[in-house]
């Protein structure tokens, strides 16, 4: 057996198993949407609450990985609903609820491309909401949208994921 045969054999083995291993990897599950707001609301408490003593450990990179771990980003890819949806708006849907005696902000979800975070503000503008962003540091464009009613909130937040959102929750820190 010459050098060449021999080498082709090995490469050959070597291909056969990286294929069966490749099939054997599980396919990574989607983001869970609840999990993700929580990651996300801890963020903001870390961000928002002042640590007693002065911070002996940075939480916040810590939780940072925890969310890009989770997948709780929103990609391009995630948004293909948005184009479907948005042909058919139809506005504001009528408030329901109490009115709210502070505006909440509920985020819709974060971003690493501005084009992503400005059709989302424009998306949400044309279903009748305020929406803003607000960059967070190692972790990408965050989007806000303001709820006045109690009834809104739960709007905001299936609209969001029928688009294709990932993780949006009511924030109990960020204000309007």
């Amino acid at each position: 057996m010459s050098i060449v045969t021999s080498c082709l054999a090995g490469a050959t083995r070597w291909t056969a198993l990286a294929t069966l291993l490749g099939c054997a990897a599980a396919a990574p599950s989607p983001a869970d949407d609840r999990y993700c707001a929580q990651l996300f609301d801890q963020l903001d408490a870390y961000d928002f609450v002042p640590l007693p003593g002065g911070p002996s450990f940075d939480f916040r990179q810590m939780q940072i990985a925890r969310i890009h771990q989770a997948r709780c980003l929103t990609f391009t890819r995630n948004l293909i609903g948005l184009d479907a949806i948005d042909a058919g708006a139809a506005g504001r849907e009528a408030s329901s609820g109490p009115v709210l005696s502070r505006s909440a902000a509920v985020q819709a979800g974060v971003f690493t491309t501005d084009d992503d975070a400005r059709r989302s503000v424009a998306f949400f503008n044309r279903h009748g909401y305020r929406a803003r962003t607000i960059g967070s540091p190692g972790l990408g464009t965050r989007v806000y949208v303001e709820a006045q009613f109690l009834g809104e909130v739960e709007t905001i937040i299936g609209l969001a994921r029928e688009v294709g959102f990932v993780g949006p929750y009511p924030s109990r820190y960020t204000v309007f």
